[in-house]
């Protein structure tokens, strides 16, 4: 039997994401807006940390590979501002709450009951 049908799409997209600041994206390797942000401490470009994992710390500007020329970022605060659009059922939401949001679901038999997704 294919399940298919039945999965649903538990990812976002962001809300005019053209209007999203070049600072908040990482611009150099993915070109969205950083998840785990991480600096390089010399050269000041900024990355995901598991793009820049990817490369195996090698920064694709400077060409440097060591990772203890990286530290996390503190605009954690500003990404989780930014609005997105659940994929599943179009509501729009901050970022922060879009983990919370995708393990809950409305009852379909429409008696308000929030269920955990995990268990439908």
């Amino acid at each position: 039997m294919d399940n298919s049908k039945f999965m649903l799409d538990l990812t976002y997209n962001y809300v005019n994401e053209d209007d999203i600041d070049d600072d908040l994206k990482g611009i150099h390797i993915s070109h969205q807006p950083l998840t785990e942000p991480t600096n390089h401490k010399i050269y000041g470009d900024s990355f995901c940390e598991v793009c820049i994992l990817k490369t195996n710390y090698k920064c694709p500007i400077c060409r440097t590979d060591k990772k203890d020329e990286y530290e996390t970022i503190t605009i954690r605060s500003f990404l989780n501002k930014l609005q997105v659009k659940c994929n599943s059922c179009d509501k729009r939401m901050n970022k922060s709450n879009f983990n919370e949001h995708k393990h809950k679901n409305i009852c379909s038999f429409n008696c308000g009951e929030i269920i955990n997704r995990n268990y439908i």
